[in-house]
């Protein structure tokens, strides 16, 4: 009797072990989820992020520029630009330039970034001749950024 408990035992641990074993066995077999693309996820092409914030009509820095040549600035208006802008250089880091490498694009954006919000900030005090140079370095950044990315 002793030895029939002591082997239904060794067969019922065989019984919850091997299970559990396979299962790991099978888990390792299973390959990590490909990363999303940019488009999967809904984030803007270059491209696109190039049309909505510095083509003509619709140029952030631009239209943040002009406010900010006006006696009577509209500083709800910068704030909103210069925080589009924000969003737009963050954008911008996620895609991958066609030309160029990604350590340069990363440095180009994360610095757009940067100007972007320190305009961002200027504008929520209102401090006009700091937003200026923020908005001016932003100015400043496109034809270099054009040259080692497009």
């Amino acid at each position: 009797m002793k030895a029939s408990l002591i082997a239904g035992g060794l067969v019922l641990s065989l019984l919850l072990v091997v299970p559990e074993l396979t299962a790991r066995d099978e888990q390792d077999k299973y390959e990590p989820l490909p990363r999303p693309t940019n488009a999967q996820l809904n984030i803007p092409t270059i491209a696109q992020i190039m049309q909505e914030a510095h083509r003509c009509r619709t140029n952030y820095i631009g239209q943040v520029r002009t406010q900010l040549g006006k006696s009577d600035t509209d500083w709800s208006e910068v704030e909103k630009k210069s925080n589009d802008l924000v969003r737009m250089g963050q954008l911008l880091w996620l895609n991958n330039p066609k030309k160029g490498g990604r350590d340069s694009w990363e440095m180009f954006t994360s610095v757009y970034v940067a100007n972007a919000s320190l305009l961002a900030d200027a504008a929520q005090k209102k401090d006009k001749p700091l937003a200026l140079q923020y908005q001016k370095n932003l100015s400043g950044m496109c034809i270099n950024c054009h040259k080692a990315h497009k």
